[in-house]
């Protein structure tokens, strides 16, 4: 079967839910119109840095590529596509970017004085120049300190260059740091992208089949497409890859129509939460219940959703025996919960929280000059969100541990994965290449464990090693064998 007769068999000129950021597919729903509309007119008549935050897969980089098409002609874009650049390297791009004479890339004071006249030589003849930061929740310290003094460069009339930093909500609690107040205090603009309501799903979901040249009734019943928006969040890198699967599922089987059981199949494919409605799961957790007291004299069969009891972390000391307690005639001795915080448990789910207990002696007793892989992040109320993907990088063969951290919050901020200890930002980085393609489409970055550990014991990061470090290769740690193991890539 060809993507041709997948095409036709559908009616469509070309794949709907592609994940890359096309243009031509973009949905001007869910206030993503508004919002370009208001970065536009803020870039041509407003000054300051501007600031544009959103979950993974929210639809930051589609916006970056369509404010890249939608700039007027005198504008001259820089897009810093890579966060881990430090500073000289970021100095030396943006003096290339703009026709600068780039000289000795090491000696910043002088860069910085050529970018500056160039964007004087720029501004004498009508041009503008304007920086996009992407992934900027992920740019070492000392980066945005100098992303910061760019945006200090002016005329005694106008400012000579506009940056945008586009970043994941990570980028707010940098930011929030005392040291990041100089740069904050410069921010004129935020915006925030939304995740998609079931409404706007919906919408989004007839508006990529018809960019693609469907016609008429869309594939999707009612029920699938409600489906999709419950498993996938209002992410809309997350509805592309579910709808893109379940269409799959359908052409596979020969049918025309995409059911709840097409989504539900493609979401356990892609590590996802199941669709399966809140209700039915509570329904089913009464049946499962009343089996367990005796009133059901029945079978009922196995939810699909299921609770992984979480398995001792190798890199983890183990907890400390509680004193022996008596037991009384009659009664039946239970084990002691472990060491959470109620109020921990309740929010972030069992689990979670017993992988986030397990992982903080690792956080708080690492080198903080030494640096890790972030994969993962979610709010502290989707935090179950993450069980999916650290049980699959753990599946795929990860001989590097996989750890939780927590944000500052009250009562517990948003909940990190990192993977992997490495000695260098280089290193990292050459493990980051090396991990399987499913999971580098999450955008996973390299960042220094000192920026996970809590402020009282953090010590000073190392600065980032410039991307063309020499160096041995490192072992990514994933075994190549597993992925067959594991099943299909997401």
């Amino acid at each position: 079967m060809s993507a041709a007769m997948y095409l036709e068999h559908f009616g469509l000129n070309a794949p709907p839910f592609r994940i890359t950021a096309d243009p031509d597919y973009f949905y001007d729903g869910a206030e993503r119109g508004a919002t370009l509309d208001a970065l536009l007119f803020a870039l041509r008549f407003e000054e300051g840095v501007i600031k544009v935050t959103g979950e993974v897969g929210a639809g930051k980089t589609m916006l970056l590529r369509m404010l890249l098409e939608r700039l007027p002609p005198d504008t001259i874009a820089v897009w810093l596509a890579n966060p881990s650049l430090t500073p000289a390297e970021l100095l030396h791009t943006i003096a290339e970017q703009i026709g600068a004479n780039t000289g000795d890339a090491a000696q910043k004071p002088a860069q910085l004085d050529r970018i500056q006249q160039g964007l004087i030589d720029l501004y004498a003849t009508g041009r503008r120049v304007i920086v996009l930061v992407d992934e900027a929740h992920a740019m070492p310290p000392a980066s945005l300190e100098q992303i910061r003094l760019l945006s200090n460069l002016e005329t005694p009339r106008h400012k000579l260059l506009q940056i945008v930093l586009f970043g994941q909500p990570e980028l707010d609690a940098l930011l929030a740091q005392p040291a990041q107040r100089p740069l904050r205090d410069r921010i004129t603009h935020h915006f925030a992208l939304a995740p998609l309501t079931r409404d706007e799903t919906r919408a989004y979901l007839y508006h990529r089949l018809q960019a693609a040249g469907h016609r008429g009734r869309p594939p999707f019943s009612a029920a699938a497409m409600n489906a999709i928006a419950r498993s996938a969040r209002g992410l809309t890198r997350r509805i592309n890859i579910l709808a893109d699967k379940a269409l799959l599922a359908a052409f596979a089987a020969s049918r025309h129509d995409v059911g709840v059981q097409e989504v539900r199949r493609a979401a356990r494919d892609a590590a996802l939460p199941d669709p399966l409605p809140l209700r039915m799961i509570g329904a089913l957790a009464i049946l499962v219940g009343l089996v367990a007291s005796g009133g059901v004299a029945y079978q009922v069969s196995r939810p699909a959703i299921e609770h992984v009891a979480p398995q001792p972390h190798a890199a983890a000391s183990p907890a400390k025996a509680p004193p022996a307690a008596s037991v009384q005639p009659g009664k039946t001795q239970q084990a002691a919960p472990p060491a959470i915080a109620p109020a921990y448990a309740d929010i972030l789910g069992t689990a979670v929280a017993t992988r986030l207990a397990a992982s903080r002696e690792w956080v708080a007793s690492q080198d903080g000059a030494r640096w890790t892989i972030q994969v993962g992040a979610a709010a502290p109320q989707q935090a179950t969100e993450l069980e999916p993907l650290i049980q699959r990088i753990e599946q795929v063969g990860a001989t590097q541990p996989v750890h939780l951290y927590a944000a500052p919050g009250k009562p517990v901020g948003r909940i990190g994965v990192v993977w992997g200890d490495f000695a260098s930002a280089a290193d990292a980085r050459r493990a980051l290449a090396q991990m399987p393609e499913w999971l580098r489409d999450s955008r996973p970055y390299v960042r220094p464990i000192a920026s996970i550990r809590p402020r009282s014991s953090v010590a000073k990061p190392a600065a980032a090693a410039p991307l063309s470090a020499a160096g041995n290769s490192v072992k990514m740690g994933f075994d190549p064998t597993a992925q067959e193991k594991a099943g299909p890539r997401p």
